[in-house]
């Protein structure tokens, strides 16, 4: 007759679960983990896929950057084409640069910047 030793025992299904999930996990690589497809369904999941839909409407080849700095948030708008790109700012912000308060219809020369203060009018 076979004998076995008990390796673990769990006090619920929940545990048994969780550490079945850990070992699947533990044995992906760190580049499977956060490949692009798992990152895309945790945006969606947590509904945060596009952190700056509040702010902006842009096309993918503008590169976004949000910064806050204690109470104030910045926006980073860089474009790395060799042509001008529109974009649509869809509250009012103040564009660093030129201290103009835009909203609305906007565009980014070619490999143009921009950066705006959002914090004062929303």
């Amino acid at each position: 007759m076979a004998s076995f030793a008990l390796i673990k025992d769990y006090d619920n299904e929940w545990d048994a679960e969780v550490d079945s999930w850990h070992r699947r996990v533990s044995r992906r690589s760190e580049q499977e983990i956060f490949s692009e497809s798992n990152v895309t369904k945790l945006f969606e999941y947590t509904e945060i896929d596009n952190p700056f839909a509040e702010y902006i409407e842009a096309p993918e080849t503008l590169e976004l950057i949000m910064r806050r700095k204690e109470e104030r948030k910045f926006l980073f708008i860089l474009n790395f084409q060799a042509q001008e790109v529109p974009y649509t700012l869809k509250k009012s912000a103040k564009l660093l640069y030129s201290e103009e308060i835009l909203s609305g219809n906007c565009t980014l020369p070619a490999y143009g910047t921009a950066v705006y203060d959002l914090s004062c009018y929303n």
